[in-house]
């Protein structure tokens, strides 16, 4: 079994703005890792995380509301069929993406935008390592996430850098539409 989920960070907004842009509201419930279907968590350099389970939160539409005025980084991974894509948003628009999908090869990238020099540095690792036969493509999206915002999705409990969420709940229609 693997993970399938999308989670994404926002650094400019605080963690209330960011949930009632969201339309969602905390539950009171702490989990040490985010097995609900949505968990929020602050994370040390500044950044608040929000975790979604599947392909929830993964539009976008999402990103391009949340990302205005701030700065927001989202990461989706799907094991299963070795799908990894990272974005950076600012201001309403996406900088950046890097994608890795396993149907289209396993060395399969597809970079847009003005990706970071960390990208052709991993990516670059990750080519002379696969010469060797044990090159890790799908990661490549995954270790940027890493680096800009110092959360790993898979991380083992001793190495993680939260360790607690707070399990979101999505606020009802009418909640939304009246407050």
């Amino acid at each position: 079994m693997g993970y399938c989920l999308t989670w994404f960070a926002v650094k400019g907004k605080s963690p209330e703005v960011v949930r009632a842009e969201l339309g969602v509201r905390c539950t009171g419930e702490h989990v040490s890792y985010p097995a609900p279907r949505i968990a929020g968590a602050d994370l040390p350099n500044g950044w608040y995380l929000v975790q979604c389970s599947g392909y929830e939160c993964q539009e976008d539409g999402v990103y391009t509301r949340l990302s205005a005025g701030c700065e927001v980084i989202s990461l989706f991974v799907e094991e299963h069929v070795m799908v990894s894509r990272v974005s950076r948003w600012k201001d309403g628009k996406r900088l950046w993406s890097v994608v890795y999908d396993s149907v289209k090869g396993d060395e399969h990238l597809e970079a847009d935008g003005d990706v970071p020099s960390d990208f052709v540095v991993n990516r670059d690792k990750v080519r002379a390592k696969a010469d060797a036969g044990v090159g890790d493509y799908f990661d490549i999206p995954c270790r940027l996430a890493t680096t800009l915002t110092g959360y790993r999705y898979d991380a083992p409990a001793k190495e993680r850098v939260i360790s607690s969420f707070e399990v979101l709940t999505r606020l009802s229609w009418l909640r939304r539409l009246f407050g």
